[in-house]
C-alpha cells in the first residue's frame, strides 16, 4: 500500500496494542503513547524513544503534532476518549467495542461529523475471507431468501483471565461479554442481514459469580425486518479453551456453515453456483500469554482507514454500524436480566 507517512498516539498498552504497533509502524511512526501502567508505559517509551503520559486528559492537553490518536483502553472508555480525540483535531481508530451504550456510540458519530474527523471502529473479523464470501454471496442476491441463521460464539474466560486487570469483568468498564468477546459477530447480524425487529433473551452466570458483574452464557432469539429468523448462543464456559465462533445460514440457493475458532473458515456448503474458496485457516489468531481472541486482520482495517483519509472520505457508515451493534447488545442485556443470585460480585 502506497500511503504518505502518518503520526500515531497509541492509548493503552495492553494485550492488542502489540498488533497495533505492527500496523502503526507499517503505515507511519508513533509519536507518543499513554497508559495508566507505569511499568507498561515505562516499557513502550524505553522500546519506542518516544514521550509518555500516565492519564488521557494530560496527553490530550499537551498539543501533541499527530494524526491519529488509537485507542486500546477499557471498553467504558472509549466514548469519552474518542470524542475528546476528535475534538483536539485527531482522526480516531478505536478498539470494539465502540461504546457501551448506544446514546454514546451516537454521540461520538455526531463529534466526528461536526469536527469532520474520520472516525474507525476496529473490526477485523468482517475480513475473514469466510465472511467476506459469504457477506457478498447474500448482498447481490445470489443467496436468494435467506430463511434463518444460527450463531454460535462459545469461548472460555477462566478465573485468571479476570483476576489479572482491574476492569474485566466490571459491568462498568467491561461492559458483558457480548461486548468483550463476541461483539465481532453480533457485528455480522446487522451488516449482512439488517434491521432486528423482535428479540427473546435469557442469560446466567453459573461459573463466574464470584468473579464478574454479569452473565457468563445466553441465548437469543432474533426476527429481521427482512423475515429472517436467528438465534445466537453465546458463552464463555467452554471447556478450557476456545471451542468455536460459527454462523449458520439457510437460504433460497444454499446452505453454508461459517465456522473455526473465530468463523475463519467454511465447514459446510451446498449451493447453487459456484463454490466459495477455502479460506486458509492459519490465518493468525490472536494469542495472548493465557488465552485466544479473534482473527489478526487489523491491516486490512488500517488500510481501509488511510485510504479513507487519502480521498478525504471517511466511512461513516462502518461507524454506523458499530452503533448498531452496540444497539443490539443493549437490547439484548435489557431482555435477559439474572436470575436471583446470579448478579456476580458487584453486579444489579
Amino acid at each position: 500500500m502506497d500511503t504518505p507517512l502518518y503520526k500515531y498516539i497509541l492509548v493503552g498498552c495492553g494485550a492488542i496494542a502489540p498488533r497495533h504497533i505492527r500496523e502503526i509502524l507499517r503505515t507511519g511512526t508513533l509519536t507518543a503513547v499513554c497508559d495508566t501502567d507505569p511499568e507498561r508505559l515505562s516499557e513502550y517509551m524505553t522500546m519506542y524513544h518516544i514521550p509518555g503520559y500516565a492519564s488521557f486528559d494530560t496527553l490530550m492537553s499537551a498539543g501533541l503534532t499527530a494524526d491519529i490518536v488509537v485507542l486500546c483502553t477499557p471498553n467504558g472508555y472509549h466514548a469519552s476518549q474518542s470524542i475528546q480525540a476528535m475534538q483536539q483535531g485527531y482522526h480516531v481508530i478505536c478498539e470494539k467495542p465502540m461504546a457501551l451504550k448506544s446514546k454514546d456510540a451516537a454521540l461520538m458519530l455526531a463529534v466526528a461529523k461536526q469536527t469532520n474527523k474520520s472516525l474507525s471502529i476496529v473490526k477485523q473479523n468482517r475480513f475473514n475471507g469466510s465472511i467476506l464470501q459469504l457477506q457478498q454471496w447474500i448482498a447481490s442476491g445470489a443467496s436468494g431468501q435467506v430463511y434463518s441463521l444460527s450463531m454460535n460464539c462459545l469461548w472460555n474466560r477462566d478465573t485468571h483471565y479476570y483476576t489479572s486487570s482491574t476492569w474485566r469483568g466490571t459491568k462498568e468498564l467491561d461492559g458483558g461479554i457480548l461486548y468483550t468477546q463476541f461483539s465481532h459477530y453480533i457485528d455480522f447480524l446487522y451488516w449482512i442481514f439488517g434491521e432486528v425487529i423482535e428479540i427473546k433473551s435469557l442469560a446466567s452466570n453459573v461459573c463466574h459469580r464470584e468473579i464478574i458483574d454479569f452473565d457468563d452464557q445466553g441465548v437469543a432469539i432474533l426476527r429481521f425486518e427482512s423475515g429472517v429468523l436467528g438465534t445466537i448462543h453465546y458463552s464463555i464456559n467452554a471447556f478450557e479453551k476456545n471451542m468455536e465462533s460459527s454462523l449458520t445460514v439457510l437460504a433460497e440457493h444454499g446452505s453454508i456453515r461459517i465456522g473455526g475458532l473465530s468463523a475463519n473458515t467454511i465447514e459446510y456448503q451446498h449451493k447453487s453456483g459456484s463454490a466459495f474458496s477455502i479460506p486458509d485457516t492459519t490465518t493468525h489468531i490472536n494469542q495472548y500469554p493465557n488465552y485466544a481472541g479473534s482473527v489478526s486482520n487489523h491491516h486490512f482495517v488500517y488500510d481501509q482507514v488511510l485510504n479513507g483519509l487519502q480521498s478525504n472520505v471517511y466511512n461513516v457508515q462502518s461507524a454506523y454500524e458499530a452503533m448498531k451493534t452496540v444497539e443490539l447488545i443493549e437490547r439484548i442485556y435489557a431482555l435477559s436480566p439474572l436470575p436471583t443470585g446470579q448478579a456476580g460480585f458487584g453486579g444489579s
